[in-house]
């Protein structure tokens, strides 16, 4: 945590306008939908072709699309951190 009070603030201010965009409803449609691509992706692949080296571009698209999803999380504990470090 930043000790200076105003960094402090300036860190929640920005956490929260994050997780205020992540939060945006049409941020998790494009999400399930681009999840659901790379799933469709990565099973057709699987079906059609023997070469397991081409599957590594859809697993890394899954692996960012997971990250995407737990960023929120991330971003409310870090808000909760920050909002009582204020209070305190």
């Amino acid at each position: 945590m930043p000790a200076d009070p105003e960094v402090r603030a300036a860190a929640l201010a920005s956490a929260q306008r994050q997780l205020q965009w992540m939060s945006a409803r049409w941020v998790r449609v494009v999400l399930g939908f681009m999840t659901g691509s790379a799933v469709l992706s990565l099973v057709l692949e699987v079906l059609d072709d023997d070469r397991g080296w081409r599957l590594l571009p859809r697993v890394g698209t899954l692996v960012v699309f997971g990250f995407l999803a737990l960023q929120p999380r991330l971003l409310r504990r870090r808000v909760k951190a920050l909002s009582l470090d204020d209070a305190g």
